[in-house]
Order: structure tokens, then sequence, then C-alpha cells
């Protein structure tokens, strides 16, 4: 779902296009007589936000952006348009997203959306228990909506989504369930599924709700991300790469869309073009630290071991706490022959991720070629087998302690 551009993998991306639904109990609905004093204002407003969903389900988020700001000028009242643009401004990595959840919230305080959302911008910047209360006050508002109408489409919808990015994926599952079984031609509750079962690992439900949200809507660029994220895990990188093409032939300026493209060359063996993905995205956001990390992984595997230094020492002082970037530097610094630079980053990579098997076996093999310290590089072999028992990263471990037995060691 979120948190930044790219993962170690994926990018799982959610928009949420909702019309003018708030989730607000029955006593704080307008009036059907409020509605009718102004039939034309409410009509013209709608069909401004129907332009602005669109743009969002293209990923056209600056245009959204300007979009919503001229309708802010026309409806300066309008909770609604300041989540929509507030999501926008989420998605370009902008804080003014805040500021328009916040100013949402003070319009109408029993808002759903606009808690939800605000938790959501909480958690990507690291801040988990206010994201925490953000997200049980949209459920307490949405619950509180469903139990006044067990036929509320969109509470649910709401409430499915919270527990989504909660990660309750059994309640957002259900939830989102019931929104559909309501309203079956929302295709945002479908990739909400979607994105519950990819959370699961269920790659066949995530491709099939992913299929069911682009018949609806054949513009629907994070369907098709999202998609092509689940093909790719399953090793079905035509596939995949199918569903990142599609993506930008709606959205050619998406850089989430090169970046996973790319992924999935690189995983093919496909390195040109990878590289030339990743180039691409870099040309889009020059301030994608991922993507500087992924092409210096690509620079590294063709022998370019200089570019792949300045790819990991770019991802770095864009993004000093992540401990991939560390990681792969230091796999360059072993090519280069820099034991101790290899050392010195793997030690600050499990300083920030403790958990990373891959960062362990380098760190293994520096201890090796630094000192012939097989006792250290022991240890860290040992430990990359233990925290990924069944896979390469755990195989290739095993290889290196053959290796060290076949050498006396």
């Amino acid at each position: 779902m979120g948190r930044s551009k790219a993962g170690s993998q994926i990018v799982i991306g959610v928009v949420l296009c909702l019309c003018l639904g708030v989730c607000t109990t029955r006593a704080q609905q307008p009036s059907a007589s409020a509605e009718a004093d102004v039939p034309e204002a409410q009509a013209t407003l709608k069909q401004l936000l129907k332009q602005v969903e669109g743009l969002q389900q293209r990923a056209e988020h600056q245009k959204a952006i300007d979009l919503c700001t001229e309708i802010i000028a026309i409806h300066p009242d309008s909770a609604v348009v300041y989540v929509k643009r507030g999501r926008a401004y989420g998605a370009c990595d902008d804080d003014q997203a805040i500021e328009d959840f916040d100013k949402a919230i003070q319009l109408k305080p029993r808002y759903a959306l606009a808690y939800a959302s605000r938790g959501l911008e909480a958690e990507m910047k690291g801040h988990h228990d206010q994201a925490l209360w953000y997200w049980n006050r949209a459920i307490d508002l949405c619950t509180t909506a469903i139990e006044s109408n067990l036929e509320d489409a969109e509470a649910y919808f709401v409430r499915g989504f919270t527990y989504v990015w909660k990660q309750d994926y059994e309640r957002a599952l259900e939830d989102l369930t019931k929104s559909l079984s309501i309203d079956p031609q929302n295709a945002d509750a479908y990739v909400g599924r979607a994105a519950a079962y990819y959370a699961q690992g269920d790659y066949d439900c995530t491709i099939d709700h992913c299929t069911k949200a682009l018949r609806i809507n054949p513009e629907y660029v994070d369907a098709y991300l999202d998609r092509g994220c689940a093909y790719a895990e399953g090793g079905q990188y035509d596939r995949a790469i199918d569903d990142y093409t599609n993506a930008l032939g709606i959205n050619a300026q998406d850089a989430v869309a090169y970046c996973n493209r790319g992924l999935v060359y690189a995983d093919a063996r496909e390195w040109d073009q990878a590289l030339e993905d990743y180039t691409k995205a870099l040309k889009i956001d020059r301030e994608y630290a991922e993507e500087y990390a992924y092409r210096g992984n690509e620079y590294l595997a063709t022998h370019k071991d200089g570019r792949a230094m300045e790819d990991f020492n770019k991802a770095i002082e864009l993004d000093p706490a992540w401990a991939f970037a560390y990681t792969g530097r230091a796999n360059v610094y072993l090519a280069l022959g820099d034991f101790n630079g290899a050392v010195r980053d793997c030690d600050k990579a499990i300083e920030l991720d403790p958990a990373c098997a891959l960062t362990c076996v380098i760190r293994g093999s520096a201890h090796w070629l630094l000192q012939g310290n097989s006792g250290e590089a022991v240890k860290d072999y040992n430990k990359a087998i233990a925290l990924d028992p069944h896979g390469s990263v755990g195989e290739w471990a095993r290889q290196n302690l053959r290796d060290l037995k076949g050498m006396g060691h």
C-alpha cells in the first residue's frame, strides 16, 4: 500500500475515489430540503469530483491537485474536495496532505474518510501511535453509520480500507465484501480486497480482484500496478511487464510503474531493459531513493562498480535510514576489495534491519576476506540460514559454509 514508492519487490497502491459520501451518522447528514436549495451547484460539484476521480485513477496526481484547488475556490467548505486533494498530495509525498486532511476534519468533524486518510499519512511518516488513533476514530464513525443503516456501502468500504491500513486483513475482506454486495460497481473496493489478499500472499485472488476492477474501469492504473505485482510474485514476468506497460500507456509519467517494471526485468535478467526503466523513473523523480538503489544493483550485476557506488551513495543521501541501501553499497565494497567498508556498511544495515539475511551473508564474506576470520564468517552465515532457512539467501550461506569447510575451516 504505500509507504515509500517501492518496497523490496513491488508497490501496492490504492486510490480512494469516493464521490460525495462522508460516513457520518444520520444526525450529521444534510436534509433533502437543504440539498434541494442548491441542486445546480451540487450537480456541478459532483461532475467536477468525477473528473478528479478519473485523474486519480490514472495516477495524474498533479492534475488532480490543480483541479481540486480550482474546485476549492468555488466550494471552499467542501470537506470532500480537501480529502481528495490531500490524497493527491500524499501520492506526491507532499506534506500539504496533512493540512488538507486536518482542514476536512475541521469542516466536517465526523468525516470518517478524512480520519482514515490522516492516519495513513501519519503512518507514512513513522507516527504509528498517531496513525492508530485516527484509524480507530474512522472505524468508530463508520460503525456508527452502519448501525444506523446496515446497507451503507460506503461506510463498509471506508471501514474496510481502514482495516487494510491497520493490517487487519480478515476484517478488511469482510467489510469490503459487504460493501461490494451492496454496490458491485465499486472498482476501489475490488482493489482494496486485492491489497488485502496480496498482503496475505494470495496472489491468485489479487489478480482476480484487480481484473474485476479493470472490467469496471479499464484506466485504473493502481489495478494494473497491483496485478503486475501479483504476476511478478508468481514468476509470470511477461504478464507483469504487460500490466506495467499498460499502466504507463495511461500515465507515462508514473515513476512507480517504471520502477516495478524495472524490477521484473531484473528478475528476468534482462539487465539493459531494467537499467533503462530505472533511468526513466529517475528522470521523472530525482528524489527517488529506491530507484537509485535498484539501478545500483543492476550496475553491480553488469560489473559497472563505479556507477553502482554512485547510485548507492545517492540512495543513502536521500534515505539514510534505509538498510537495503547500505547492504547494496556493502556489496559494492566487497566487489571492489574494500572489505573494511563492506563490514562497516553491513554493521549499519543490521543496526537498521536485524532481520536481513543477505546482509549477514555479505558481512560474513567480508570478515573472511578481510582477515581470514572464519569464526565471524561462520556466525554470520549461520545467522543468515536462521533468517532464511528455505530461501536462496540461506542456500547461498550454506554453500559458503561448505566452501569454508572444504578449505579446512
